[in-house]
This record gives C-alpha cells, structure tokens and sequence, in this order.
C-alpha cells in the first residue's frame, strides 16, 4: 500500500509552487491549506502497512517528525499571532473608548457652551430692550424740557408784558397822585 495524498493535492518535484497554487486555487489561506495538508498526512496507513523499501521508512519518519516539529512551531506562532492580534484589539478597543470619552466630553462642553450662549444672547436681548426703553424715556424727556422751555418762554414773554403793563400802571398812577394831589 503507497501513502496516501491529500484530497486534491498532487505531490510533484516542485510541490512548494504546486502547493501554492493548491492553495490559490481552493481559495484557502496558506494557514488552511497547511493544516489541510497535515491531517492528510495524518491520516495516511502507517509505515507498517505502506510497501516501501526499509531504508524510506527511517525518511518518511524523519520527514513526520519533523513535520510534526513544525506543527508545533506553526501552532506556536498561530498561538502568538492570535495574541498579538488580541493585544492590537484591546489596545484599539482601549484607544476608541478614549476618544469616544473625548468625544462625550467634548459634547458636554459644546452644550454647556450652547447653553451659555443662548443665556447670553437672551440677555443681550433684555439688555438692547432696556436701552431701547431708555432712549424712549430720553425721547420723551426731550419732548417735555422742549416744551417746558417753550412755557417758560412764553412765561418770560407773559411777566415781561405783565412788567411793561405794571411799569405804565405805575406810572399812570404816579400821575394820578400828582394830579390829585395838586
């Protein structure tokens, strides 16, 4: 009985491109189609029951322990690169619950300053009312001084008529004293 060869793949002089291409062509990933490869080699009747020259069985051992070596060094490195690829996560993980915090606070500050705003405007708003009101007042404060001027005015205008009248009365009576006095 031969070794048996994994399902579609072909052992040939040059099984390093025949096993990339295996492996493009089934759409594996090299790591899928490696493991693929070692459990057909797995799989495969023991060297008791394979019809082989004596000197190939102490080669085919040799070429299983040390595929069974790299086994292990691949699962080790598989094992380490799923660490490290966790580590990458936790750390991207760690960073983007950083900069979603960031974020939340940055938010909280633009409320509180949106909030801020809209009280300020609110009382720029009160204040230009109050302004307003009070050239309202200075309007009218005008008005009145203009026409309390105009009265006083026309008061001046009135005791200096009243002044000139009182001056003739005075002297009209002055002159009736003297007449009746003579």
């Amino acid at each position: 009985m031969s070794l048996q060869k994994p399902t579609g793949f072909r052992f040939s002089d040059n099984t390093l491109s025949d096993f990339k291409e295996y492996t493009s062509s089934n759409h594996y990933t090299q790591d899928e189609a490696l493991r693929s490869l070692l459990d057909s080699v797995k799989q495969a009747s023991p060297l008791s029951n394979l019809d082989l020259p004596p000197e190939a069985g102490s080669h085919v051992q040799k070429f299983l322990d040390s595929l069974h070596t790299a086994e292990t060094e691949f699962a080790g490195c598989l094992s380490a690169v799923v660490s490290a690829q966790q580590a990458l996560t936790d750390h991207q993980r760690a960073k983007i619950e950083e900069k979603t915090d960031h974020l939340e606070r940055l938010t909280d500050d633009n409320a509180e300053q949106a909030e801020l705003i809209t009280k300020l405007q609110n009382r720029i708003e009160k204040n230009q009312q109050e302004i307003q009101a009070l050239h309202n007042t200075v309007d009218s404060l005008t008005e009145q001084n203009t026409s309390l001027q105009q009265t006083i005015s026309a008061f001046n205008q009135t005791s200096q008529f009243l002044a000139e009248k009182l001056e003739t009365l005075c002297a009209t009576n002055c002159r009736t004293e003297k007449v009746n006095k003579e």
